[in-house]
């Protein structure tokens, strides 16, 4: 039995569990079939303050390929990269962009002017791995994107984001 304790599920769950839990129809289809297009247009049109067009942005946790999308008619060069392969091959399907599985993810050229994590930082089964590849995927000087639960809760992100913006 996995019981929610202090934020986390205890134990952590298998791969078998983990993969039913994130699996396309349990998750995306469930809970971002409605999801609004104008977050990830704004989302993308903000990059474009800080990024050229046909800037190269790898989007980790990219889902069905809504932020795809968004970033592609802003006129980046986008490549996704989702945890399920049904999602991540609906992504490709969706956007006409490069998409690849979490399985797949080493094959992923890069590095990217800007990574996109969002709405993922609280999803990956083994978040220290994962971390640790991330940053290799970032050309030096390349920007850091983060959106989602964890940048309006207070926490390291939160206190981040609210310390170094310009608003």
């Amino acid at each position: 039995m996995q019981v929610l304790r202090d934020g986390f599920v205890d134990p952590i769950p298998d791969a078998e569990t983990f993969a039913k839990m994130y699996a396309r129809t349990a998750y995306h289809d469930a809970h971002y079939a409605k999801c609004e297009g104008r977050d990830y247009q704004d989302s993308a049109r903000l990059l474009t303050r800080f990024l050229p067009l046909s800037a190269q942005v790898l989007d980790y946790g990219c889902g069905v390929g809504g932020f795809l999308s968004a970033l592609k008619a802003e006129g980046f060069v986008p490549t996704g990269v989702e945890f399920d392969k049904q999602a991540a091959r609906a992504a490709a399907r969706n956007t006409g962009c490069p998409v690849s599985s979490v399985d797949e993810f080493r094959a992923v050229t890069g590095p990217y002017d800007a990574l996109h994590l969002g709405d993922m930082l609280e999803h990956p089964p083994n978040p220290l791995i994962t971390f640790r590849e991330l940053p290799a995927m970032v050309k030096p000087g390349g920007i850091l994107f983060v959106e989602g639960p964890l940048e309006i809760n207070p926490g390291p992100v939160y206190w981040a984001a609210r310390l170094t913006s310009s608003r």
